[in-house]
């Protein structure tokens, strides 16, 4: 049966490696290359270099900071809180449909390296 399935759907045992981009990683990729051919089943995936701008959370905290605390001193951290509470829950539902644009998921699409 897998030998069947192997032969009419073979992209589905494809072996995917995802590689932090920590120049350890890097080194012990490029050796494995020199040494072994590229493997048709074994897909490398490697993850940029920290990318806030990838990250929707970080651009949410941007969104939070230009409307709450950015060219502001708070007197103290419970004012600070109040603010990002009032941010989240009154001023998110104000801004939503302007976010809408900068808060998404489509990121630019590189060529892969390998």
């Amino acid at each position: 049966m897998p030998e069947e399935v192997l032969r009419k759907e073979p992209e589905l045992f494809l072996n995917h490696s995802i590689l932090d981009n920590k120049s350890l990683t890097t080194i012990e990729l490029l050796k494995t290359l020199k040494e072994h051919p590229p493997n048709p089943k074994i897909v490398k995936h490697i993850l940029p270099p920290y990318s806030p701008n990838l990250n929707p959370i970080e651009r949410v905290w941007k969104v939070a900071n230009e409307q709450v605390r950015n060219n502001v001193v708070f007197e103290s951290f419970a004012e600070f809180k109040e603010e990002i509470l009032h941010f989240y829950d009154v001023t998110w539902d104000i801004i939503a449909d302007e976010l809408k644009s900068r808060i998404t998921d489509n990121f630019q699409t590189l060529k892969p390296a390998f």
